[in-house]
Formats: structure tokens, sequence, C-alpha cells
């Protein structure tokens, strides 16, 4: 299987190629290589690659980096919180966003621009989201309602389902926690020990399989 990975620098990401290289042909997508803000960018990436699936790790995770870009995201979007969960992602002036580097400009109209640079060209799409699109009040798994605790969660939330409304053509991954001290100490831990990356791995091999394909 050919696979388009984005954040193929990161944390997960280069562990996720170390994990599958052997077995699968990897195309990696790191920020040096497409800048996901500018939909011609990514758009003459897409134009020579054939690949069976993208699978999109790439988005600005710095929590505290993200809620700093709060306020000018919502000038630059001309809107206040209170109208964001109504906001058309449709109608978006994506290029406005280019060459972003804030929260709402990597994390949602980036992977507005990979989805739908895959969807012309017939690529499965899977997305990795966030468990900051939940408050952390109980548990939760992928089919609970959103509700983001910080900016960083509504930007994830709001390039998860928002603009792509097809949903049998996007599968969507989240890591659903009830975010008690406890569990917080828990995943530092696991993170240290690889587990984390581990279950991330099983839970998209899962979905590869659900939908037909077959990870070694």
């Amino acid at each position: 299987m050919k696979i388009i990975l984005t954040g193929a620098s990161g944390l997960i990401g280069s562990r996720f190629e170390e994990l599958l290289n052997e077995s699968h042909e990897i195309i990696p997508l790191s920020s040096e290589d497409v800048d996901i803000t500018d939909p011609s960018s990514v758009t003459q990436f897409f134009s020579n690659k054939d690949a069976d699936v993208v699978i999109h790790f790439a988005g600005k995770t710095d929590v505290d980096g993200c809620e700093s870009d709060k306020v000018n995201d919502y000038l630059q979007l001309n809107i206040d919180e209170f109208q964001i969960e109504n906001l058309s992602i449709e109608d978006l002036d994506v290029y406005v966003w280019k060459n972003g580097k804030s929260a709402f400009a990597v994390n949602t109209v980036g992977t507005l621009n990979l989805y739908k640079a895959s969807k012309e060209k017939g690529i499965k799409f899977i997305y990795i989201s966030t468990d900051f699109v939940f408050k952390g009040e109980s548990e939760y798994d992928e089919n609970s309602t959103p509700s983001p605790v910080n900016w960083y969660g509504m930007t994830k939330y709001l390039g998860e389902i928002r603009e792509i409304k097809d949903e049998e053509e996007i599968q969507k991954i989240k890591i659903a926690v009830n975010k008690t001290r406890e569990t917080l100490n828990k995943i530092k831990n696991e993170l240290k020990e690889g587990i984390t990356e581990k279950e991330v791995y099983l839970k998209i091999k899962n979905y590869f399989e659900k939908s037909g394909f077959e990870l070694g």
C-alpha cells in the first residue's frame, strides 16, 4: 500500500513511518516539503502522487501557542466565539490563510486543503484528531458529541467534519480520555514507554481493516 504521511517528521508520524516503512511504501509530507496552509502548494504536491490513503498527523500541537493565536484568528475570521460553531468552512477563503502559522490556519485550513486534494485524486483520507475536542468530564468515543475545551481543540474539531460532510470518505480517530490528574500522569508514563504510540497504531490499523485495507 502507498501511504502519504503528513507530519512525518513529528513524534507520532516518524514512529508510524518507522513501524510501516518495511511493509508499505511511505510518501512522507513534512512542512519542509509542503505548506499545507497554501492550497497551491498542496495541489502541486498531490499532482504527481499516486497513493491509496493519506494519514494526516500534521498540525499545530502547542496548546498554549494555539491559545495565543485565538484572538488574531477570530479577528481574521471576523467573528466572535459565539459564532464559531456556525462558521461555514465551505465558504472560507482559504487563500487568506496562505503561509499562516496560527492554529486555525494549520489545523483547520491545512486539513481542508489536504482533504480536498485527496478527494480530487480519489485517495482515502484518515485524519488524526485529539481528545481536546471534549471537555474531559466523562469517557468518550468517536461518536460522542464534541465540546472543545480550548482553541487547539476547536481548531482540530473544525478540521474534523465541519468542512467534510461526506463521512463515508473520511475516518477520524481520537484517543478519548477523562482528563483527570491521574489519567494525565498515566499518559505521560505511557508516552515515555511508547505505549501510546502503539495504541494509536492499533486504532489506525483497525480503521484500515474495517475499510478493506490490511496493514502488516
